[in-house]
């Protein structure tokens, strides 16, 4: 479970924001890879099943490979709508979350590259806490140095610690904390899943979104897409990337969207309808419907 914490300026101004702790970024959804084809069938899947499961579209339902754009038609009681689809992620308003991401990925890169250095790590969580950003050309360094740190076997929280009597009074901070590089704490856990080989890699870092960035990053996405053969256009929130990896926190972005739904104000010239999705969630919110469009 993700907690977060919601608030607004203190100077008055309507700015709603949500400051989320330190949290892992990256969830592998699919191991194998995952071509931009494949991702828009299981974005338009999965919008359809959320649609389908609150009764709230027409059956049957056919899709078609779209023009690009479109992205699909979908064909219902023998009329063609044009789907354009979209994503909004929250490392597209929070870049910082970006940076974290990628290291935990070149580390795990790096890790597999040389198993045999690191048995010790076998069915472990690697955990990374990113407390401030790491200047792009020193990025491969800092990893290198988190490396040879990692080679020495200091074991995993929690480690000999009897919690048969309950939780101690006085946590052991030995096993299991690897010290830190460049302000990058590094710590190991077991796998929930035992059973599940090889080494897993957590990159986590505080951060917070705003009302007003998601504004902007979502009035980009509406004009961009704001075409004459696009009807409807769905905007995805926790879809994964080519590498079948997804970031949790894009289900905070929706929610946040969500929540204030009466501050999002669209006026698109060709579009009739706009969707957001939590691919993660399959659940769907209309952000925009155009008074006369009752074809979906």
């Amino acid at each position: 479970m993700i907690i977060a914490l919601g608030g607004d300026n203190s100077n008055g101004e309507k700015d709603p924001f949500w400051l989320v702790p330190p949290n892992a970024l990256d969830e592998q959804l699919f191991k194998a890879e995952l071509t931009q084809v494949k991702i828009e069938n299981l974005q338009i899947l999965s919008f359809l099943t959320a649609l389908s499961a609150s009764f709230r579209i027409n059956h049957p339902i056919e899709l078609i490979h779209g023009n690009d754009p479109p992205d699909k038609f979908v064909r219902i009681d023998k009329r063609e709508i044009g789907v354009e689809l979209t994503e909004a992620a929250i490392t597209d308003v929070r870049r910082d979350l970006a940076q974290a991401r990628y290291l935990g990925r070149l580390l795990l890169n790096k890790l597999n590259e040389n198993l045999t250095e690191y048995p010790h790590l076998d069915k472990k969580i690697v955990s990374l806490s990113v407390n401030q950003e790491q200047p792009a050309g020193q990025r491969e360094k800092t990893v290198d140095d988190i490396c040879e740190l990692l080679k020495t076997d200091q074991g995993y929280v929690g480690e000999n610690v009897d919690f048969s009597k309950g939780f101690p009074k006085v946590y052991p901070n030995s096993n299991g904390f690897y010290g830190s590089v460049d302000q990058i704490s590094v710590q190991v856990h077991l796998k929930q899943q035992q059973q599940e080989p090889g080494i897993q890699v957590s990159s986590s870092t505080q951060t917070e979104i705003r009302l007003s960035q998601i504004d902007e990053l979502l009035e980009e996405r509406v004009n961009e897409k704001d075409k004459s053969c696009n009807e409807i256009l769905i905007i995805s929130c926790g879809l994964p990337d080519k590498k079948g990896y997804s970031c949790p926190l894009d289900t905070f972005m929706f929610g946040l969207i969500e929540e204030h739904l009466s501050n999002f104000c669209f006026s698109p010239s060709h579009l009739k309808l706009i969707c957001l999705h939590n691919f993660q969630r399959n659940k769907v919110v209309e952000l925009y419907r155009n008074k006369d469009f009752t074809d979906f």
